[in-house]
């Protein structure tokens, strides 16, 4: 049976955090999962996998029947989207990811199939990583762009399976706000610089205004 571990977990005012991990000897990849709640508005979730030989990742994201025939791709420069009833899904665009639409069924009583669609991200790679936004609306759809930005480890560029820095933007309560979210993927204590800041720990969620001043902070330090 899988070997399950969960990290970290953490709640607080301005964040939850969940750090878990599972793996087997059975199947020959490592995947962690990191799940993090930022002003308790979206979930960021990150998938991290890793394996000694190249592999095909599917992440699938299975929506509701009411998402059936409703679900709208897009793109900018830097943000692939997809827009269904009441939930929006973002990831940073990467020329390895392919985002698709694809047909499922969900099933509220035993017999009885419903159509439903599936959001389906791929990528083949022996180590991976998806960093997929959650966000859930009333009415209004929410404008969110994604993007990676650069982390250093003093001169040193990070991949981004060691350490990532995802910059969000969007509107919440009719202000504009942008994200900083730095995740560390490795057990170590060294500083990481991204942005104008530099930071040691396992992760830093950074919210400010439009004109650039904080509003709000959230960190987790290496368990």
């Amino acid at each position: 049976s899988p070997h399950h571990l969960i990290k970290t977990f953490i709640s607080e005012p301005h964040g939850d955090f969940i750090h878990g991990i599972a793996e087997s000897h059975e199947y020959p990849v490592v995947h962690e999962r990191k799940i993090l709640f930022p002003g308790l508005d979206y979930w960021l979730v990150v998938d991290r996998l890793t394996a000694q030989e190249s592999h095909q990742y599917d992440l699938n994201f299975h929506l509701g029947s009411q998402a059936q025939n409703a679900v709208f791709p897009s793109r900018t420069s830097t943000t692939l989207t997809y827009t269904a009833p009441h939930i929006l899904l973002a990831q940073p665009l990467a020329a390895s990811i392919q985002g698709a639409v694809l047909q499922g069924h969900i099933s509220r009583t035993y017999g009885q199939m419903h159509p439903a669609p599936i959001i389906r991200f791929r990528q083949h790679h022996g180590d991976a990583c998806f960093h997929t936004v959650l966000f859930p609306f009333k009415d209004n759809q929410p404008d969110l762009t994604i993007e990676s930005i650069p982390v250093f480890s003093g001169i040193r560029k990070c991949s981004e399976h060691e350490a990532v820095c995802l910059k969000i933007r969007t509107t919440i309560n009719q202000q504009e706000i942008e994200d900083l979210v730095f995740l560390c993927h490795l057990d170590n204590t060294e500083p990481y610089q991204f942005d104008q800041y530099s930071f040691k720990g396992q992760v830093c969620h950074l919210r400010k205004k439009a004109d650039d001043s904080l509003i709000s902070q959230f960190h987790v330090e290496h368990s």
